[in-house]
């Protein structure tokens, strides 16, 4: 076990994070309604408080988030985020709606605005009649999803707003390109449909995916016969070959150089809690700036972070991608090469489950090589050993300890792969 106390003398408070307990006596003060119903004030009582997710940056400051269950007095429960934020100055706690670099969040949550806000996006003369808000994944000064459950005078419907801290103005051009020039294939990829972005509250709005369910959870699931699990992975890798395929939309460009860049803000996780890692580390970056300097593969739009969390497939085949707002063109080994990395990574994590996993990589490129040729190995194995330092990377940042024994033998992986005599981790039949 990690003893926190003594652990970055910067950020003394650090081991408060880790006690639930004391951090539940931080946020005794918010004692008013702070999800659903804004403008109700009551005493509440929290009655479970439980850590979500930590982003510790050194020497700048480090951020905890934590799902807060409230109890009024008539034994009604409700749930909310509350965070935690360490810096040199010192430890305060705050509701994420109070997240002033997201200041319109709390109207996105309020149901009476969005139904009315919503409303406009619907053709007359189908009118909302009830609206759900339900938050689904939120990350401290930078952005927050949410989940907009509809009933209308047409029947039952569901759409996802996104909002960030910092506008992106292109993500909606690029997002209706894309929506009408896959809509104008036969190709089964699909991606939810774009309603709106709100430049005031920096926020998109899709359509969600009628019945989707996620390849993530479904194509592990052992209950699912093995055979049809490596078809769905067979559809992804075509799913994402249809992507590649099509023409420029002339968005932002990202390269193996680019990557390469970002791996050095890391490091000072790094050294706070792996020092003896960081050589190892700073060798693959420096390999990685070598190959960088080499002519790229033609660019194809791209995802941008490809995962198997990033698609969905619904009853009728179509495959759905999520989450573009990392979207760009680059190299078609990065979308590959991060697919794999992080199935690699969930090898290495579920040992039991490895000789599946290592299936699904090899069927997910068979699925890709049968509507586009694959990328070389080399190039493959590049990016793939960019994605494995990003995700050792981030199990420092999220103090994520009980993952940091298996970082050592991902570096020599990540050697491995970068090797003048590599072979390429993920083959195909030829």
């Amino acid at each position: 076990m990690v003893n926190w106390h003594g652990f970055d003398p910067t950020f003394s408070t650090l081991p408060i994070l880790f006690d639930v307990e004391a951090v539940a006596q931080l946020f005794s003060p918010h004692r008013l309604a702070a999800t659903t119903d804004q403008e109700r004030i009551a005493a509440l009582v929290l009655q479970r408080c439980v850590r979500r997710e930590i982003d510790y940056r050194p020497p700048t400051r480090c951020l905890a988030t934590y799902t807060l269950t409230l109890a009024d007095g008539a034994g009604q429960t409700s749930t909310t985020t509350g965070v935690v934020a360490i810096t040199a100055q010192g430890t305060h706690c705050y509701l994420y709606t109070e997240d002033q670099q997201l200041p319109w969040l709390p109207h996105a949550l309020k149901p009476v605005t969005m139904q009315a806000r919503l409303q406009e996006l619907l053709p007359p003369p189908q009118r909302i009649e009830h609206c759900t808000v339900t938050p689904i994944r939120y990350k401290p000064a930078d952005r927050c999803t949410l989940r907009y459950d509809l009933t209308t005078t047409a029947g039952e419907t569901s759409l996802f707003g996104k909002l960030w801290a910092t506008a992106d103005h292109q993500i909606m051009d690029n997002l209706t390109t894309l929506s009408t020039m896959l809509a104008s294939t036969s190709a089964p990829l699909r991606i939810p449909q774009p309603l709106a972005y709100w430049p005031e509250w920096h926020m998109l709005l899709q359509r969600a995916v009628p019945a989707g369910t996620e390849l993530h959870r479904a194509g592990f699931d052992p209950k699912q016969a093995s055979s049809v699990r490596e078809a769905w992975f067979y559809a992804a890798g075509m799913a994402t070959a249809t992507l590649h395929n099509l023409p420029s939309i002339g968005s932002q460009r990202t390269c193996l150089a680019d990557d390469v860049k970002l791996l050095d803000e890391y490091l000072a996780a790094m050294q706070q809690a792996m020092p003896t890692l960081v050589p190892a580390y700073l060798d693959a970056v420096t390999a990685l700036g070598v190959a960088a300097s080499q002519a790229e593969l033609p660019f194809v739009p791209s995802h941008g972070a490809l995962r198997t969390d990033q698609f969905l497939f619904d009853p009728q085949g179509h495959f759905y991608l999520i989450d573009l707002d990392s979207f760009c063109e680059s190299s078609p080994a990065r979308d590959l090469g991060n697919f794999l990395a992080y199935l690699h990574w969930k090898a290495r994590r579920q040992p039991q489950d490895a000789a599946f996993i290592q299936r699904a990589g090899t069927t997910f490129l068979e699925g890709y090589a049968s509507t586009r040729p694959l990328p070389p190995a080399a190039w493959l194995n590049r990016y793939q050993a960019t994605s494995l330092l990003k995700i050792a990377g981030r199990r420092f940042r999220a103090l994520a300890h009980t993952e940091w024994p298996l970082l050592p033998h991902l570096l020599q992986e990540v050697h491995d792969l970068l090797s003048p005599n590599a072979i390429a981790v993920w083959q195909i039949e030829s």
